[in-house]
């Protein structure tokens, strides 16, 4: 069987038989997605096993806040 790790803008990081090494790779860049730090930080992490998805991690993104939300009861606006 053959195993691939993908990262979104980096590529494919690992193409081989070992599933025990795409796994680590695996799991070495989605905790970088996950730190928001690197050029990995924030992408999509993929382990493929043939051509079928074995797991895959999606960085929950923060919408960009272009205006102030209005106040809440109970808070001021200062």
């Amino acid at each position: 069987m053959n195993y691939r790790t993908i990262i979104g803008n980096i590529g494919t990081v690992y193409d081989g038989t070992s599933r025990k090494e795409a796994m680590s790779r695996f799991h070495e860049y989605r905790d970088q997605s996950a730190s928001g730090y690197g050029r990995a930080a924030g992408e999509c992490v993929t382990l493929m096993a043939g051509d079928e998805v074995v797991q895959e991690f999606r960085p929950v993104r923060q919408p960009f806040l272009t205006e102030w939300l209005p106040a809440q009861e109970g808070i001021s606006q200062a």
